[in-house]
């Protein structure tokens, strides 16, 4: 017996070295499941701490989103502050250009500007050498406009490029109120001639003052009570905001279907500008599109944003802003007037690098250009 335990105690020994303490009386059958529940337990530990290893990690990538989160939150909230505060700056630096053109234009309400007829040698440049513009202006003012009265004139001198075929304008102050008027009242003289006077205005005045002239042309026919002034135009003593800069509601952006297609490029003299078209059939839907464009990065970085509009068929309403690059917004919408192009926005972004040269008429040849361009483009941003 005692050589048949020792042989079993043996064989077992080999497979399992712990069998060498199993308790006197224990049978190996049960020794053997106490060793493998040991086993499993030890298993079973490991894997325990695996899963704890593994919770640990998981609160703290939990923790490390929940951190995350709350940076995203005040990055959020930060992003909308500061675009308040570009907001504010953005109006702040419109107005301070409204009063900037406000003080231009208090500086030259003391001017008049004669523009005269080119085939009259009397009143031609004589070449680049300095000529007497006073002398020249009050020579006018008595043989033209036969004003026999000695105009006050402290200071005149022609203003623009010399072009071929063509006479520089002479910008006249006249202080004196009196006299002022009294020369605006003798121009009744200057019709059936090529000879004008008018009043100095900005460049700015001068575009709207080109935009609301048929309208007060059209109106003037049959209400003796429309005024023009300068650019600002009233009905009935009533000053028509409508055609001053446009006031567009805020823009909502809740038409998904509405987007900018582009079209052409031209670069000239270190200027670009691109042309992008858009259909729309409301004033909000305009204001939309305007917002869309100016939440692109590409065009919201454009020196100047320009752009017209025309929505409507029968009352239309259409405006303009020409973003401080003058003349080009208006030639826009005259374009959309002369192909009656209606519910639709044309807007031209112009980049002008450092040191760019001026274009002159150029720059709004270029302007239609690419915004007719942009009628036959499908690629949109």
């Amino acid at each position: 017996m005692s050589g048949n335990k020792k042989g079993m105690r043996g064989r077992k020994a080999s497979a399992s070295p712990n069998l060498l303490d199993i308790p006197d009386g224990v049978p190996v059958g049960l020794w053997d499941m106490l060793l493998s529940i040991k086993s499993d337990t030890a298993a079973t530990s490991i894997r325990v701490d695996q899963l704890e290893e593994r919770v640990v990690t998981l609160e703290e990538e939990q923790t490390t989103q929940t951190d995350l989160t709350t940076m995203m939150e005040a990055i959020t909230k930060r992003v909308e502050v500061l675009t308040a505060r570009m907001d504010k700056q953005d109006a702040r630096c419109e107005h301070i250009v409204d009063s900037l053109d406000d003080l231009r234009a208090y500086s030259m309400k003391e001017n008049l500007r004669f523009n005269f007829d080119y085939d009259v040698a009397d009143y031609r440049e004589a070449g680049r050498g300095a000529e007497d513009s006073v002398a020249i202006i009050k020579a006018f003012l008595k043989n033209v406009m036969g004003i026999d009265q000695d105009v006050y004139i402290p200071v005149a001198h022609r203003i623009g490029r010399r072009t071929p075929n063509t006479t520089r304008p002479i910008i006249v102050k006249v202080p004196v109120a009196k006299e002022r008027d009294l020369i605006m009242k003798n121009t009744i003289r200057l019709r059936n001639t090529r000879h004008f006077i008018t009043t100095q205005l900005t460049t700015k005045q001068r575009e709207r003052k080109d935009f609301v002239l048929p309208v007060f042309k059209a109106l003037k026919a049959n209400d003796e009570t429309v005024k023009l002034r300068n650019d600002k135009l009233y009905v009935k003593g009533d000053l028509q905001h409508k055609y001053l800069k446009p006031i567009l509601p805020s823009p909502t952006n809740q038409d998904p279907s509405l987007e900018l297609t582009k079209g052409g490029q031209i670069s000239d003299k270190g200027s670009v500008l691109s042309g992008f078209v858009a259909n729309v059939t409301s004033l909000q839907a305009v204001s939309d599109v305007i917002n869309l464009a100016r939440n692109s990065p590409q065009m919201a970085a454009a020196t100047h944003l320009i752009y017209a509009y025309r929505v409507g068929d029968k009352d239309v309403k259409q405006n303009f802003d020409s973003d401080g690059d003058y003349g080009v917004g208006l030639t826009l919408l005259t374009q959309m007037q002369e192909r009656k192009m209606n519910n639709m926005i044309w807007i031209v972004t112009r980049n002008c690098d450092p040191g760019y040269s001026q274009l002159g008429k150029r720059r709004m040849d270029h302007a239609v250009a690419v915004c007719l361009k942009a009628m036959d483009s499908s690629s949109s941003i």
